[in-house]
């Protein structure tokens, strides 16, 4: 099954080719269940609009694949695949947010099929419900609002963070081996504090790193404070803004 641009069965047939490239890692995008339909002329192959953390986003399996993680499908072929050549799997994951409002219905979340949660019917209190962030360097909004109407989850809650690391430990389990963190400034320090050090329990092995995304000031120490204290590694696009700014674009004042 090809689906805009291609699935996985499509990466394991290019895997000669890649390994004689020299590539020794992958990294992809969210594999995860997603929401189906159109929002603000927008949609979920994208991977970030996530309805179950436990299954695989059926677009990009083969015919006949179950998409449930408990059984085997192409993805553990990519891996085994993947492995024997020596090349590692980085599985990019957000645990910030789930799905927009799409005619009416707004983080609808499963566990492996089990509806759990609703943002429209929250009784159990797994979604802040917050205003669209407004002011993107206001610390409160960044932490506790919608990124561009998205449901955010409530990292209070810990039925929540019990899901969330029991769904990544089953990606790792499956033999990923790396995890790339979207919207990490989102979300406190204390959670990735926790989710960090829970997940490299569970596998000693696996390589983390978040992205501390724009708009942001290389010099707010926001970067510097998670690298510090997450016991992640950060993508920093703070840093790779001022960057571009001082040498490509001449800004005056150089870093400062």
């Amino acid at each position: 099954m090809q689906v805009l641009g291609g699935d996985l069965q499509g990466i394991i047939d290019k895997l000669d080719y890649l390994e004689n490239l020299g590539v020794t890692a992958i990294w992809i995008s969210p594999l995860f269940e997603q929401v189906e339909g159109m929002w603000c002329d927008m949609t979920a192959l994208h991977g970030y609009w996530p309805r179950d953390f436990k299954r695989l986003n059926q677009r990009f399996l083969n015919k006949g694949d179950s998409n449930s993680l408990d059984d085997y499908t192409v993805f553990d072929r990519l891996i085994a695949e993947m492995h024997a050549r020596g090349m590692k799997l980085i599985l990019d994951i957000v645990c910030n947010h789930s799905s927009p409002d799409i005619n009416g219905r707004k983080g609808e979340l499963y566990d492996d099929g089990v509806k759990i949660a609703d943002f429209h019917n929250d009784v159990n209190q797994w979604y802040h419900h917050n205003e669209t962030i407004t002011d993107w360097h206001d610390e409160w909004q960044q932490l506790y609002c919608e990124i561009s109407g998205l449901a955010t989850f409530n990292e209070e809650n810990p039925d929540y963070r019990n899901y969330i690391k029991s769904a990544i430990k089953k990606w790792l389990d499956k033999g990923v081996d790396a995890l790339r963190i979207d919207t990490v400034k989102h979300m406190p320090l204390w959670f990735w504090q926790e989710f960090v050090g829970d997940i490299k329990a569970h596998k000693p092995s696996v390589f983390i790193f978040g992205e501390v995304g724009l708009p942001c000031h290389p010099w707010d120490g926001k970067s510097a404070n998670l690298a510090n204290k997450s016991e992640m590694s950060i993508l920093d696009y703070c840093l790779c803004g001022a960057i571009r700014a001082a040498l490509a674009q001449n800004a005056t004042g150089g870093f400062t």
